[in-house]
This record gives structure tokens, sequence and C-alpha cells, in this order.
């Protein structure tokens, strides 16, 4: 079992072309200090314009947390086999 440490937050669904483009970039960390985006049917994601590094979670279609990522820094793709999900949120103290 992996635990991510993550607390109380709120989920913010991307579920649209729009929202999944936009995840984070743009956004400062300290105005969403807490906010997880979750990207359903999705195996992998990328940090390319983002100024901040960002804590990436990969789960099944179970919930069953399969890769846990801190501090991923931007430009960069990260992916995980056998994901549907994912979590990200900014990275806490990078």
């Amino acid at each position: 079992m992996v635990h991510t440490g993550w607390g109380a937050c709120r989920v913010i669904a991307a579920n649209t072309f729009f929202k999944r483009l936009r995840g984070f970039i743009g956004r400062r960390p300290e105005r969403c200090a807490g906010d997880v985006i979750w990207f359903s049917k999705c195996s992998s994601v990328h940090t390319f314009f983002m100024g901040h590094a960002l804590d990436i979670v990969f789960a099944d279609k179970e919930g069953r947390v399969l890769l846990s990522l801190e501090g991923v820094p931007p430009c960069r793709i990260v992916w995980c086999r056998g994901a549907s999900f994912v979590l990200e949120r900014f990275s806490r103290g990078r």
C-alpha cells in the first residue's frame, strides 16, 4: 500500500478539453494551496509551461496508487502504465 501523505483538499475535475489542457498552467501555488486536479481516463501528464514543481499520483480504476511522484519539475512528461486517472497538486515546499 502506498500512502501519499495528502490531506483534505478541494478536487477540481479536469473534465473538458480546455480544463485538461490548462491544468495548473498560469496558476500560482499560493492561490491554489490545497487544490488537486483530477484527470480521468489519463495515464500521462506534462509539466510544460509550469512555473513550479508538481506532486503527481497515478492510480488504477480501483483507486489503488500505482505511482506517486513528488517535486516533478517543469518541462517534463511522466506516465504510468495501467493508470486510469491522475491527481496533481503544487508541490509543497519546493
